[in-house]
Formats: structure tokens, sequence, C-alpha cells
């Protein structure tokens, strides 16, 4: 048996406010650079611990090489400035690995869930879940990655 070299795992959080935003928070804004991109993006749905999630998955349709995952949050508003940034970089093997949530979930409120930990008060009676959510991830998001995609575990 041989031992596994721990895997490093990236996740951002972006803090960009957008309670006045026009249009939907739950699909992210496809400019026509994305559309005419060489990216390939598509959606996957979990329902974990009462919420509802959505992966926003995209490559770069020309990788030839495994993939290498970029995780980050707050997928619904930041998945266009995320892949903009690829287009003026080389990201072929780069596999972005958005979280956000499904059609019909207040995401901010569900942040506000899964981003805070536990604390007395009535003003954070809402909060206190980013256990389940780092349970979510580790235990759901990123096994479902490596099954679909050809995952560099080596990095």
């Amino acid at each position: 048996m041989h031992d596994k070299k721990p895997r490093k795992c990236e996740v951002f959080l972006c803090l960009k406010n957008n309670t006045e935003s026009k249009g939907s928070q739950t699909q992210p804004a496809k400019s026509e650079a994305l559309m005419k991109s060489k990216m390939i993006s598509q959606n996957k749905d979990f329902d974990y611990n009462d919420q509802k999630y959505r992966l926003f998955i995209s490559y770069n349709k020309q990788h030839s090489d495994l993939f290498q995952p970029l995780y980050y949050l707050d997928a619904n508003t930041q998945s266009d400035v995320i892949l903009q940034n690829n287009n003026e970089t080389d990201g072929a093997s780069i596999l972005y690995v958005g979280i956000g949530y499904q059609d019909g979930v207040d995401p901010l409120v569900a942040r506000a869930k899964d981003y805070t930990i536990p604390a007395e008060g009535e003003e954070y009676a809402q909060g206190g879940g980013a256990e389940n959510f780092y349970q979510f991830i580790s235990q759901c998001v990123i096994p479902w990655i490596n099954s679909e995609f050809d995952i560099d575990t080596e990095k």
C-alpha cells in the first residue's frame, strides 16, 4: 500500500454584492464573447441536507491533459467573470467548478447559512451551516467531479 500525497483543493469566495443587479441571480449571464468562446459548460444539481445546490462546470474544448479543478463559490453571479478571465489566459487544463444554488433558492439567504459557523443570538439564527456546506463539498462535489472527469490527482 502506498501513501497518497495530500491533494490541494482551491475554493475561491467572491464577495461581490449583487443585491441591485437586474436579471436572474440563478443563472450567470451569457455574454456574446462567452457564447463564441472556446469553453464547454454544463450544470449539475444536488440536493443535500435540505439545500438545493447547482454546480456550474466549464472547461476548454481543446484540453489535452488531465484537468486541474478550480472550485469557486457564488457561481450564480461570478461564473461570467471567472470564464472571461479564462479567455484572457491559458487555462486549457483547468476544470472550473462553481458552486451555487438552483433556481428558486434565494442565494443571499442560502449563502448566509452555508458560509457561517454556529453562533448564539437571534441575528445568527439563520446561519451556522458551514460544517454541512464543507461536508457537501468534500463528500459530494469533489468525489463526483473526480468520478466524472479526468482529474490530475497528483497536484
